[in-house]
């Protein structure tokens, strides 16, 4: 019984981490995105 909390404590720590990965990957790449589409605009307005 005592080492049943270890694996449950690291699947949660996992899934916590990977949810921070995604959120961080989704806020970079609309970041990304957003750039792209400044840049465009600057190169089809000059």
């Amino acid at each position: 019984m005592k080492s049943s909390p270890a694996p449950y404590e690291s699947t949660v720590h996992i899934a916590a981490n990977h949810r921070m990965l995604q959120t961080i990957e989704g806020k970079s790449q609309s970041f990304l995105a957003k750039r792209w589409v400044v840049n465009f605009a600057h190169a089809s307005i000059s």
